[in-house]
């Protein structure tokens, strides 16, 4: 969603408003992460949206991320990607805190979410899969989040695909230095980079 776009990222923060020279994708986690590790990086992410339902939707919405993943352009819905022409090594995903707008997501969300790891698990069979949420939600919030992504990761197990795991970023604090609309600024992701690179070091020996 926007914390992995660079959203409000340049921005002084929390309580400035959103422009394009805010954005800033060079610094987030995931971007950083990848040259931690020297990897290369597709990053889908559109600012609001969710895995169940989008920011501010009571039920489910028709243009959440399973929608308009396998879309090249992703408001375009009649340009499939082709998954075959570029295959990842690890599938990131941080997705949840749009979804916890309205409150706990509840089941929807989890069967979302399932069924969406199961459709990128037959697209990239050989990918390990690092679920991760936060910083934006912390309390009941993120422990709610968590504990859906651990029943995602326990289903798939027991399905018999286990090259997966967890990764929960710690709530972030205005003492760290928020970029706009209270979304992480440079020092947050900075951290959340090291965690998600210690991650994939530790599980894949990069």
């Amino acid at each position: 969603d926007s914390i992995s776009a660079g959203y409000g990222l340049d921005g002084k923060g929390p309580n400035c408003a959103f422009t394009p020279d805010t954005e800033n994708h060079y610094l987030t986690y995931v971007a950083i992460t990848a040259r931690n590790v020297k990897a290369e990086l597709h990053n889908n992410a559109w600012s609001g949206i969710g895995m169940y339902r989008n920011y501010g939707q009571s039920g489910a919405s028709s243009d959440a991320m399973p929608a308009i993943y396998a879309r090249t352009i992703p408001d375009r819905a009649k340009n499939d990607w082709g998954f075959s022409s570029w295959v990842p090594h690890v599938v990131v995903i941080n997705l949840g805190t749009n979804d916890s707008n309205k409150g706990d997501p509840g089941e929807p969300f989890r069967k979302a979410y399932l069924d969406f790891v199961r459709t990128l698990h037959q697209k990239y069979p050989d990918a390990f899969f690092v679920l991760t949420i936060g910083p934006m939600l912390g309390g009941t919030e993120l422990t709610a989040i968590s504990s859906h992504l651990q029943y995602v990761i326990d289903t798939m197990a027991a399905e018999g695909f286990t090259k997966m795991s967890r990764v929960v970023f710690p709530t972030q604090t205005e003492a760290d230095g928020l970029g706009c609309d209270w979304h992480p600024g440079p020092a947050v992701n900075a951290k959340m980079a090291t965690q998600l690179t210690n991650e994939l070091k530790t599980k894949l020996g990069w």
